[in-house]
């Protein structure tokens, strides 16, 4: 082979591994564009592919295809969402104490820039490495839901907040996964002069999200500023947050039909390691809690309540609806444990559901949203605020 078709094959590998990651990470016209340049590629490829007779050419082409798959990968680490956050500005300082409310977040819409910063900020390296993947299933889930309401849930959550407590505490509210990111937040609050910061993770247990949120914040290194941050602690032990998801299915269940119900208590789920036993232990108490509730307040059967899990530990929640198949209900509802539940989190599980159960004719299967924002959560995160804040500050 000459060396101008060699390097026209080269150019050709290149085109189609780059330009096949961009077609999975970007949508609309810039997907379609990519898609027809890689295509392009891989014609040209098979036109070539006599050239890949020896052992040897086989091993440079895997060659080639590795490290132009790995080149592209950092191309996209490129692209990522880049932070708002600067040198801090600590010349005015507020006495009133900043509250900041954090939850996961959900962009309204598709965003590359900010699913790859959300990958690379939650996901270890070697999951990193499948990231077009990653987006691919990210922009298809998106595809499904078409737009999030999600920021439209926690501004309401804000705003009974802000209601219920006094105008001594300065209410916000940061994302994990969306901006406002929670350093951007804080940074704005720390320039703005405030300097006593209790931080409320919306968040049910202390395992990988908690321990994540707070590596993210001492990342930040606000002691040298002189910034106070407290911690109020998860919510696996809320008796209001319990009451919250007693009163979403109550919402849900034909008073009628109590005893031809059954029930799917989702818990979020944790690798399965000795480092994150107590985040599991707590989940399971709080849907415990629940399912206690359920019994106790509404009657439903103790037997038709199944606790399952979203991802990572077994059973998953399409093993849970089977199981609750087996005493013979007419309806089925599942509900997402997680406070903070996502659009795209109650998609996923009616999807799985659906396409994994097969349902005998007239039975009837609902996905309760999980997100609260109801005046239970608001009580709740009041009386964890006060608590944060009887300590003096120095």
């Amino acid at each position: 082979m000459s060396n101008i078709n060699s390097f026209k094959l080269l150019f050709y590998i290149i085109m189609f591994i780059f330009f096949s990651v961009l077609f999975f990470t970007y949508d609309n016209t810039l997907e379609n564009i990519f898609l027809l340049l890689s295509f392009v590629g891989f014609i040209n490829i098979l036109k070539q592919r006599k050239s890949f007779k020896t052992k040897k050419s086989i091993f440079l082409l895997i060659g080639i295809i590795l490290i132009t798959y790995i080149l592209s990968i950092l191309f996209l680490f490129t692209q990522k969402y880049n932070m708002k956050i600067g040198n801090l500005n600590t010349y005015r300082r507020k006495e009133d104490k900043a509250v900041l409310l954090v939850v996961e977040g959900e962009s309204s819409v598709y965003e590359p820039s900010k699913a790859i910063t959300n990958i690379l900020l939650n996901e270890k390296f070697l999951n990193k490495i499948s990231i077009p993947f990653q987006l691919y299933n990210i922009k298809k889930n998106y595809r499904m839901i078409g737009r999030s309401d999600y920021e439209r849930n926690t501004k309401k959550l804000v705003e009974k907040l802000r209601s219920v407590l006094s105008d001594e505490y300065y209410i916000n509210i940061a994302y994990l996964k969306d901006t406002e990111y929670v350093e951007e937040k804080i940074f704005n609050l720390v320039t703005e002069g405030y300097y006593k910061i209790i931080v409320v993770p919306v968040i049910i247990s202390e395992g990988s999200e908690f321990a994540k949120l707070k590596k993210r914040v001492e990342k930040l290194k606000l002691y040298n500023y002189n910034v106070q941050i407290r911690w109020t602690e998860p919510f696996w032990n809320s008796e209001y947050l319990a009451i919250s998801y007693l009163n979403k299915i109550s919402n849900n269940v034909d008073a009628k039909k109590i005893m031809d119900t059954g029930i799917v208590l989702i818990g979020q789920g944790e690798y399965n390691k000795s480092s994150l036993i107590k985040s599991v232990k707590q989940q399971i108490m709080f849907s415990k809690k629940v399912k206690t509730y359920l019994v106790e307040e509404l009657g439903i059967d103790e037997s038709k309540i199944k606790i399952a899990w979203f991802d990572k530990l077994k059973p998953d929640y399409v093993k849970a609806v089977k199981e609750v198949l087996e005493y013979g209900v007419g309806e089925i509802l599942c509900v997402y444990l997680k406070p903070t539940t996502t659009d795209i989190d109650n998609n996923i599980i009616a999807d799985k559901v659906k396409r994994e159960v097969d349902f005998p004719e007239g039975i009837k299967v609902k996905v309760i949203d999980g997100f609260c924002n109801d005046d239970n959560i608001i009580k709740e995160i009041r009386n964890r605020i006060k608590l944060a804040d009887m300590k003096v500050w120095n």
